[in-house]
């Protein structure tokens, strides 16, 4: 058979949305991106999307891991091309799986029900539904498939044919999130400004003003430099529970520019004053490009439904530092996981767009946050504006 580049492309899209769903036994993937699944629920929805494309597939709980075969009578697998579910091929071992497969299918025979498992490997990446780690992936609790509690392996044929045009290469782009927490004077500030291009950063966001009657009095001095040296730059504005309007006047008072994140977090009030604050700012002209909502916060104000964010062209950039030992930005987004990392895990029905991974990034001799983001560009014009949306 042949699999479309496109249902791969679809599949490794949706179920990085549902990275860390809870395990629900019996349960299988809807429209509904918190909807926990369990192990053959998930491989299930996977080879529907492969075969049926996901215009057409189902996603109804349709195979168990008892739907492939396996003769515990001898704790024997099934022959070697035997056809299983969605056509799926038995092998003897790994090796013997042919080199243009669509899909590796891994199964745990154990007595079936919740004494069996199973998980499936596509273009490299493994999308399983495993207990307390939820819905996994390769460095998030899913078991590799060469892991040693699979007693058979099947595979889906392909080729997979490419139908659509290959994506851009992505680029690892860093930038600072600063404050006047961190300056002592201009002087300070422009030096650490001049290092960053040298030092692999893409630009930098800054503190404009909080609530209705704080300014940052190193903020026009940061713009400034960043207009004159082609540095990428945003101004944040800290929310608190002022009036809305008054909070937007101020930022604009600031020359805080015509996009803006907004900081959301200690003091900032519940998701409805979020979006009072937003459309403050709309009102008056400025842009609402990013919304600095941490995971620890978002819960606090009882985990409300984020996905309007997207709808309202608004990207999530997510706060979570793990260990945080000091160390440059590289090192310490390595240790934390890199793309693989808890900060790029979806909430609230949204998925993060940047990540504050560390307030301890040694950056030109000062300890600041930082943040990544990934995009085709080489530059953070585009999401710092919402354009490259």
């Amino acid at each position: 058979m042949t699999v479309l580049q496109s249902s791969v492309n679809w599949v490794l899209g949706q179920a990085r949305l549902r990275l860390g769903d809870p395990y629900v036994y019996g349960g299988v993937y809807s429209s509904d991106i918190s909807q926990g699944a369990d192990c053959s629920g998930v491989v299930g929805w996977v080879l529907e999307a492969l075969v049926n494309t996901p215009a057409r597939m189902s996603w109804a709980h349709n195979v168990s891991t008892e739907s492939w075969g396996y003769d515990y009578n001898t704790n024997t697998p099934a022959a070697p091309g035997t056809v299983g579910p969605y056509g799926t091929v038995a092998v003897a071992s790994l090796a013997d799986i042919p080199a243009d497969a669509a899909l590796v299918i891994d199964i745990m025979h154990g007595g079936g029900g919740e004494d069996s498992h199973t998980n499936c490997s596509l273009n490299g990446t493994l999308i399983e539904s495993n207990g307390d780690h939820g819905s996994c992936t390769n460095g998030t609790g899913a078991y590799p498939t060469t892991a040693g509690l699979w007693t058979d392996h099947w595979y889906l044929a392909g080729p997979v044919i490419n139908d659509v045009a290959p994506p851009p290469p992505m680029h690892t782009l860093f930038y600072p999130d600063t404050s006047n927490n961190n300056w002592s004077s201009e002087g300070e500030l422009t030096g650490f400004l001049s290092q960053l291009h040298a030092q692999g950063f893409a630009g930098v966001v800054h503190k404009v003003s909080q609530g209705s009657d704080y300014q940052d009095p190193y903020w026009r001095a940061c713009r400034a430099w960043c207009e004159a040296n082609d540095l990428s730059w945003l101004g944040y504005h800290y929310v608190d529970t002022s009036d809305p309007a008054a909070q937007a006047n101020n930022f604009n008072a600031d020359f805080g520019g015509g996009n803006v994140m907004l900081d959301f977090e200690e003091g900032s009030g519940d998701i409805n004053n979020f979006w009072a604050v937003v459309n403050a700012f709309n009102n008056v002209g400025v842009n609402v490009s990013l919304a600095y909502i941490p995971r620890w916060y978002w819960g606090q104000i009882g985990s409300p439904d984020l996905s309007a964010l997207p709808a309202n062209q608004i990207q999530l950039v997510s706060s979570n530092y793990g260990p945080n030992p000091a160390g440059t930005a590289q090192e310490i987004y390595s240790r934390l996981g890199a793309d693989g990392g808890p900060g790029w895990l979806p909430y609230g029905n949204c998925v993060p767009a940047a990540w504050q991974f560390t307030n301890k990034a040694s950056i030109a001799g000062i300890t600041v946050d930082c943040n990544v983001h990934h995009t085709p560009e080489t530059d953070l014009d585009g999401f710092f504006t919402g354009t490259g949306i």
